[in-house]
């Protein structure tokens, strides 16, 4: 979420064979996000991610920025994306260079914290990771914050192949030698104290922070007002009366309201919004025969998938069919038609589905060039084990010719 402007400090951090360079404050400003997730529930806390930005130089990767992958935590406090959460997780990458303070980088890897399962790569995780980086060498960290003790992380690396192992390098962070440091929101450089404006943020999904007020501040109550003569007057009288009065409105506003009509007696002017799903592929249908299409110079579907996209507009002959196929991005789906009537009112409708997440499909296009990737892969390595075996044969006709060579040498000391 926040980019470092100052000079490396050359923190390092190892795994086999892959260095991996921070900043102190970038390394400071990734343990206090994921310390403040601990402290957003009682319990537990919350988990958290992001993308870290940076460049890489053969086996040494420089960590220069980091972004928060939003996450709304439709499944709990675990950081368990949903397909909307994808979609913004690919918008964010997708855009990272329109940021200028990214422009000169690029997505080296991503981090996590985990405040419940510790250093395991969970599969969210590892789907996350399979999907949104998955190139050798991108790198993977697991923060693990605890209440009262230094947080702990693990770092994994794609190897040359793509592998994400699961070899990694431990390592506990002392507050003492990284201390927290304040999160400024991107576009301001210069926050307040943290004791005077951080407040606890409100996890998603129904998730409520409860903070605990202080003890030494008692709660204050208004004073109450001074009842005016009015109030008095109608405070005397009796609750059966204000019970009787409501009896009495509820029977007026029963005879106001026209009654419904069954189904028999429908003028046709409902459209019978409905939606049925496939496979991922929503039918948007509706009643062909209503009165309301039957007259209609045509129609216009306003969709909300996960965010609000372009109106579909429908001819006179199209909404006169009864349906349209649609397929679906998430899966909550918000469909509103509108009719369009010469010389009348527009007259619309909504519906709304719910339904399981769509299964991710990987493109063909996508498929073919993992396929490439892994033989060239399998030729690499193999043409690598054959370089090894030459190297190995040269390395033995070497010392066969030293061999001989000093036995001729020999020889010739004695022929002397």
């Amino acid at each position: 979420m926040l980019e470092n402007q100052e000079e490396f400090s050359g923190v390092l951090w190892q795994t086999g064979q892959t260095s991996v360079e921070f900043p102190r404050i970038v390394l400071q400003q990734l343990l206090t996000f994921a310390e403040d997730g601990l402290r957003r529930l009682s319990r537990g806390g919350i988990e958290l991610g992001g993308v870290l930005f940076g460049r890489r130089t053969g086996n040494t990767i420089q960590v220069h920025a980091w972004r928060e992958i939003p996450c709304q935590h439709t499944r709990g406090p675990a950081f368990l994306l949903s397909n909307e959460d994808r979609q913004t997780l690919a918008g964010l990458l997708e855009n990272a260079q329109r940021d200028p303070a990214l422009q000169v980088l690029e997505p080296v890897g991503w981090f996590v914290s985990h405040t419940r399962q510790g250093l395991v790569l969970s599969d969210g995780d590892q789907e996350m990771a399979r999907e949104f980086f998955p190139e050798p060498q991108h790198v993977g960290i697991i923060f693990h914050p605890k209440k009262g003790k230094p947080t702990e992380g693990a770092l994994f690396v794609r190897d040359d192949a793509g592998v994400l192992g699961v070899e990694h390098s431990r390592r506990t962070f002392d507050s003492r030698e990284f201390p927290p440091v304040i999160l400024p929101e991107i576009g301001q450089p210069d926050p307040a104290p943290r004791e005077k404006t951080r407040q606890p943020r409100q996890a998603h999904s129904g998730i409520d922070v409860k903070t605990k007020p202080n003890p030494a501040v008692p709660p204050r109550t208004p004073a109450p007002a001074p009842a005016s003569e009015e109030e008095s007057f109608w405070r005397r009288i009796p609750g059966w009366a204000y019970a009787s009065i409501g009896v009495l409105l509820c029977g007026a506003l029963v005879l106001a309201i026209p009654t419904r009509r069954g189904p028999e007696e429908s003028t046709g002017e409902a459209l019978q919004l409905r939606l049925h799903d496939a496979k991922g592929q929503l039918r948007i249908e509706w009643d062909k025969n209503s009165r309301t299409i039957l007259g209609a110079d045509g129609a216009t579907l306003h969709v909300t998938d996960g965010r609000s996209l372009s109106p579909v507009e429908l001819d006179r002959d199209t909404a006169q069919r009864g349906f349209i196929t649609y397929g679906r991005l998430s899966e909550d789906v918000t469909v509103r038609m509108v009719v369009k009537r010469r010389n009348e009112t527009p007259y619309q409708e909504l519906a709304r589905f719910v339904g399981s997440p769509i299964p991710k499909e990987v493109p063909r296009e996508l498929r073919d060039s993992r396929e490439r990737k892994e033989q060239l892969l399998a030729e690499i390595r193999k043409l690598r084990h054959q370089i090894q075996q030459e190297v190995e044969r040269s390395q033995t006709l070497e010392t066969s010719v030293n061999r001989l060579e000093r036995q001729i040498e020999t020889e010739a000391r004695r022929a002397r």
